[in-house]
């Protein structure tokens, strides 16, 4: 009887792939039939079969070694199948379990079943047939317990990717229930995850917040992805700016069973926002109400923005021809290298003061400037760019050039002279002399009252 049935059995390992062999330990009390089984099973090239005699001897085999699956007798002296298998399950032990057994009562069955059998085979019967179900029952309870393993694998890694993910995660139903949400949602509403569970999004947001929620929901419904802004309301009062990424999810009919969402925190970022929009505004009008000219640029010195009086200064009638230019287009050739290092220097020192240049307007005429430069910095104090006020001294020289024209000429004057010239302040004092008077000289006459060199009779 044997050799038919190992003979059957060869007959369907011919033309098999080779696979990974299922590794089963086979527990029973009947020696011949562990040795029938084996080759039985391992003649189909699917599996490895150890055996055991006693539930004792396969506990410790359980220890050694890893197994795909279990075979077990039920009646066996000591302990039966339904205490070893209630021993694995006690232990947290899922391995595949098939009691194989000659005892076909219906509620060793059902003990069995409730123990958390995965099958239960009548080794009574055809042979071929016995062994041909229990190869059956071999393969599907251990794809079964691969594929049950790997689904929770992959649940555990989303739920930890989920959980440790940086941006926050939800899962709502179709009327705004939490179904779920990761740390990193509860940590901006300020709430404890398992608090989260089941609350409606009503309760986060207002009036304006709710209806767009609804709304964006009812895209989600027709199968619709988006992203919108949205403000939420914390547990501790405050409110905070998110960005939500919604996607449609889909129950196993393919109907829409609620919205997975992305939600980012853009709280400081709208902060940011609204404060560069004020900085923008207040630059504005300090740029539209100066007299003098100014100039934004980056670190490059890119003209990023500037005024009328700049506009005017150089000759430009509108912000479009000069915004991003070079400001070194606007100093004279023999003047750059002295503004790159004027540049550099500013970086160090955080500005410039009065530096003097010669510069060209859009026509290249020519004209002297003084310009102070300031670094402009971000709060971190990271530099981000320079404001350059230039102005046009061409007047002020002129000015200084006639001043200076006049002192010469005067000054010729007095020392040509022969007669005594003097200046005296509102007191009498004597401020300046031209000549000594003796026994004096200049610098003993210097402060000296006036009436000190006239006679007396004459006072």
């Amino acid at each position: 009887m044997i050799e038919s049935v190992v003979q059957s059995h060869a007959e369907i390992v011919v033309g098999s792939d080779e696979k990974k062999l299922i590794r089963v330990l086979h527990v029973d009390d009947e020696l011949g039939l562990l040795k029938v089984a084996k080759q039985c099973l391992e003649l189909q090239g699917q599996f490895h079969v150890d055996t055991a005699g006693s539930v004792e001897e396969a506990l410790a085999e359980l220890e050694k070694e890893r197994y795909d699956a279990v075979v077990s007798d039920y009646q066996m002296p000591g302990k039966d199948g339904l205490a070893f298998l209630k021993e694995l399950r006690a232990a947290g032990n899922s391995i595949p379990f098939i009691i194989f057994t000659g005892k076909g009562r219906e509620e060793v069955a059902v003990k069995a079943w409730n123990l958390g059998a995965d099958h239960y085979v009548n080794k009574s019967g055809d042979p071929e047939t016995v062994y041909c179900e229990l190869a059956h029952c071999l393969q599907s309870s251990v794809g079964k317990h691969v594929a049950e393993a790997r689904t929770k694998e992959t649940i555990w890694k989303l739920q930890t990717i989920y959980q440790n993910a940086v941006e926050g995660i939800s899962h709502v139903d179709t009327e705004e229930n939490i179904v779920y949400a990761n740390k990193a949602f509860a940590d901006i509403l300020g709430y404890e995850q398992d608090q989260l569970a089941g609350m409606n999004l009503r309760k986060i947001v207002d009036d304006e917040n709710w209806a767009k929620i609804r709304s964006e929901t009812e895209q989600r419904s027709q199968g619709k992805a988006s992203r919108y802004e949205a403000v939420f309301r914390r547990s501790d009062g405050a409110v905070r700016n998110v960005l939500i990424s919604g996607a449609p999810l889909l129950d196993h009919d393919g109907q829409f069973a609620g919205t997975v969402g992305i939600v980012l925190d853009i709280t400081e970022q709208k902060r940011k926002e609204q404060e560069l929009i004020e900085n923008h505004r207040m630059l504005e009008n300090i740029l539209t109400v100066s007299a003098d000219a100014i100039i934004v640029t980056d670190l490059s010195g890119t003209l990023l923005e500037c005024n009328q009086a700049a506009l005017d200064l150089f000759g430009f009638s509108s912000r479009e021809e000069v915004i991003g230019r070079k400001t070194l287009d606007f100093v004279v050739k023999n003047d750059r290298q002295k503004a790159v290092e004027d540049m550099k220097n500013n970086l160090q020192k955080g500005f410039v003061r009065n530096a003097l240049y010669t510069l060209r307007t859009k026509d290249n005429r020519e004209f002297p400037a003084e310009i102070s430069v300031s670094v402009v910095r971000d709060k971190a104090g990271s530099p981000l760019g320079f404001v350059t006020i230039p102005r046009d001294i061409t007047d002020r020289i002129q000015w200084e050039d006639a001043l200076r024209d006049a002192h010469e000429k005067w000054a010729s004057l007095i020392e040509n002279t022969d007669d005594i010239v003097m200046i005296v302040d509102g007191d009498g004092a004597i401020q300046f002399i031209n000549r000594t008077i003796p026994p004096y000289t200049p610098e003993e006459t210097i402060g000296k009252a006036v009436y000190e060199y006239v006679p007396k009779e004459q006072h």
